[in-house]
C-alpha cells in the first residue's frame, strides 16, 4: 500500500510518546502517594508539563497520519464511504479503550486512603468494599469524550468517573461481584455521596446526566486532610477482594500497601519496593478506624487476617516470640505477597 512505511513510522512515534506519557503518569501517582514524606511538587509539575507537550505532539502526528491515510484511500478507492468506515473504526477503538474492565487485562486501580482511619461514627466514614466496587468499575475519559460530554478535562487527570446510567444498565455486574442486592448497591452509593469528605461526589454533565466523580486522592480544596493519599491495586486483586472480603479486610490491605513500602529504597531509586515489617495489633486497629484498646477488636482483626488475607495468599504473617524487660511477648511481622506469586496461587485454585 502506498505510504505504508511513513504511516508505520508515525504510528511507532505516537506509540513511543504514549508509553512515555503512561510512565510519567505512573511516576506522578507514586510521587503523590509519597507526598506525606517529601515535597515532590517540582517533579510533578515538570512531569505534567512534559505530558502536555507530548499530548500536543501526538495530536500533530495524528493529524499528519490522518492526512496520509485520507490521501491513500482517495487514490485507491475514491469514495466517501471509506471515510465513514475509518471514522467508525476510530470511535470503536476509543470505546474499547474507555471500557478496559471488560477485557481480560490487568490495570492498576487507585484506591483513596485519606480517610481509611475513620470509624463508623465519623462523618467521613466510608465502606471500603463499596468504594472499591465503584472505583473498580470507574474509568478515565479521553479529552475528546470529555469535550463531547461537557466535562472539565483538567479534572479528568485527577479523578475517575462512573455514570449512573452505567450502574443502572449493568446492575447485575455490580450484584455478582459484590454479593449485594440491587437495593443495597444504591444504598451504598447514597452513603458514599453523603460522607463529608467528597471522595465520592455526585455531579451532572452538560447534558444533565448524573455521574459520580471518584477522587483517588483528596481534592486540594478539602481542608479535612492536608495531604491526599492513595494506593494502586492490581484490578484482579481488587476484584477478588470485593468478591470475597469485607470493608475492614480491604482497608487492611490498602493500609499495608503503603505502610510496607521501603521508603529508603524509594528515596534512592524512585522505585516502590515492599519489605517485611512488625505491626502492633493496636496500631493496625487504629489505622482502619477501630478502637485499638479493645481486646475484642484486636482478636477479631487478628483472626480475620489469618482466615482472609493470609488464606488468600495476599499477605504473609508470622509470629515471633521476643523477650522484653523480662517478659515474653509475641510480635507479628507482615509482608505483601508479590503479584506474580499471588496470581500463580490464584490460578491453582482454578479461578
Amino acid at each position: 500500500m502506498l505510504g505504508g512505511s511513513s504511516n508505520k513510522t508515525i504510528k511507532d512515534l505516537v506509540n513511543k510518546m504514549k508509553q512515555e506519557i503512561q510512565t510519567l503518569k505512573s511516576r506522578i501517582e507514586t510521587w503523590k502517594a509519597m507526598s506525606r514524606l517529601k515535597d515532590y511538587s517540582k517533579e510533578i509539575a515538570e512531569a505534567e508539563a512534559r505530558i502536555k507537550e507530548l499530548e500536543q505532539q501526538i495530536k500533530e502526528q495524528s493529524t499528519n497520519q490522518t492526512k496520509v491515510e485520507t490521501s491513500i484511500v482517495a487514490k485507491e478507492i475514491n469514495t466517501i464511504k471509506v471515510d465513514v468506515e475509518i471514522e467508525n473504526d476510530i470511535e470503536e477503538e476509543e470505546d474499547e479503550e474507555e471500557y478496559k474492565y471488560d477485557k481480560n487485562e490487568v490495570w492498576l486501580v487507585p484506591m483513596n486512603t485519606s480517610f481509611i482511619n475513620c470509624g463508623k461514627k465519623d462523618k467521613n466514614y466510608m465502606d471500603f468494599k463499596a468504594l472499591a466496587l465503584f472505583t473498580y468499575f470507574s474509568n478515565r475519559k479521553g479529552e475528546e469524550v470529555c469535550d463531547m460530554l461537557g466535562l472539565d478535562y483538567s479534572e479528568v487527570e485527577e479523578h475517575r468517573y462512573l455514570y449512573r446510567s452505567f450502574v443502572n444498565e449493568n446492575i447485575e455486574k455490580f450484584e455478582d461481584l459484590s454479593g449485594w442486592k440491587k437495593r443495597n448497591i444504591y444504598t451504598q452509593i447514597n452513603k458514599l455521596t453523603k460522607a463529608g469528605n467528597k471522595v465520592f461526589d455526585v455531579c451532572y454533565d452538560s447534558q444533565g446526566r448524573t455521574y459520580y466523580k471518584i477522587m483517588p486522592y483528596v481534592d486540594k480544596e478539602n481542608k479535612l486532610s492536608k495531604s491526599g493519599t492513595f494506593v494502586t491495586i492490581e484490578s484482579d486483586i481488587l476484584k477478588y477482594l470485593i468478591n470475597t472480603s469485607n470493608s475492614n479486610m480491604i482497608k487492611i490491605y490498602c493500609f499495608l500497601k503503603w505502610f510496607l513500602i521501603d521508603y529508603k529504597h524509594y528515596e534512592k531509586t524512585g522505585e516502590i519496593k515492599y519489605v517485611e515489617k512488625p505491626i502492633d495489633r493496636k496500631f493496625m486497629c487504629e489505622q482502619i478506624g477501630l478502637n485499638g484498646n479493645s481486646s475484642k477488636n484486636k482478636g477479631i482483626i487478628s483472626e480475620d487476617i489469618e482466615k482472609d488475607l493470609c488464606a488468600k495468599h495476599l499477605i504473609e504473617r508470622k509470629a515471633v516470640t521476643v523477650e522484653e524487660f523480662g517478659q515474653i511477648k509475641t510480635r507479628y511481622y507482615y509482608k505483601l505477597v508479590p503479584y506474580h506469586e499471588w496470581k500463580s496461587f490464584y490460578k491453582k485454585l482454578g479461578k
